[in-house]
């Protein structure tokens, strides 16, 4: 069952900023601080109240909880993630930790400004419901990944599914294999298991923190079919 809490934290974080259009940016930005924050910085405490809603525009968050066998990562929310509005909106304590792991740009709004600029845009109000549904429906595709597809399956999925842009044109991921691991609540050992056998079919290679899809096609074949809608 970890693995199912480990896909569901993703619905308080989803990379949907996109949906906004220049004027919404633009209003939020004017009424948003906008700051530089280095790694290993908390943006937000498991259980406190929450006051402020987060977009990332660069960098890296990591959304973790502490668990009887310590701290794990239960999501990773990059440019265009948003933390904190579902639990602002439901009137509930944060429920993970948010913690900077690459130096990120942060778009921080507060309640008071949120609540006006909704309530003053209703368009933009709906495009804010329809990003919040969005996630919850990705949640809900992740979900049925975990409980229909096997461990290379899934490892596939996730690589497929953090992939940026790298220097050389190739798509890489920029994770450890324990981060991984930890997404899909699986043991590390099981997880490098995986990738060794990904990288001896060609598909991937890898370095320190990185993994470079060689062939994000085949990829895409392990980890198989669209799920349904």
């Amino acid at each position: 069952m970890e693995q199912l809490g480990s896909w569901s934290a993703r619905a308080a974080a989803r990379q949907d900023f996109s949906l906004f259009n220049a004027r919404d940016v633009a209003h939020i930005k004017a009424a948003a601080v906008e700051e530089y924050i280095e790694p290993g910085t908390r943006l937000l405490a498991a259980g406190e109240r929450v006051d402020q809603v987060m977009v990332i525009g660069s960098g890296e968050v990591e959304l973790s909880a502490h668990t009887p066998a310590g701290r794990r990562v239960m999501a990773v929310v990059r440019k265009g993630g948003v933390i904190g509005d579902i639990p602002l909106f439901l009137e509930i304590p944060m429920p993970y930790d948010a913690v900077v792991s690459r130096r990120a740009l942060v778009c921080e709004l507060d309640r008071k400004a949120l609540l006006a600029f909704l309530t003053s845009a209703p368009a933009a109000s709906l495009r804010w419901m329809r990003s919040i549904a969005l996630r919850l429906d990705d949640d809900r595709r992740r979900l049925l990944a975990v409980l229909t597809s096997d461990l290379t399956a899934q490892v596939a999925f996730l690589l497929l599914e953090h992939a940026e842009p790298g220097p050389s044109g190739r798509p890489v991921v920029r994770l450890s294999h324990e981060v991984i691991a930890q997404l899909l609540g699986a043991r590390r050992q099981s997880v490098s298991r995986v990738i060794a056998d990904l990288r001896e079919r060609g598909v991937l290679s890898t370095a320190y923190r990185q993994i470079v899809l060689d062939d994000p096609d085949a990829l895409q074949d392990v980890a198989g079919p669209s799920l349904p809608t």
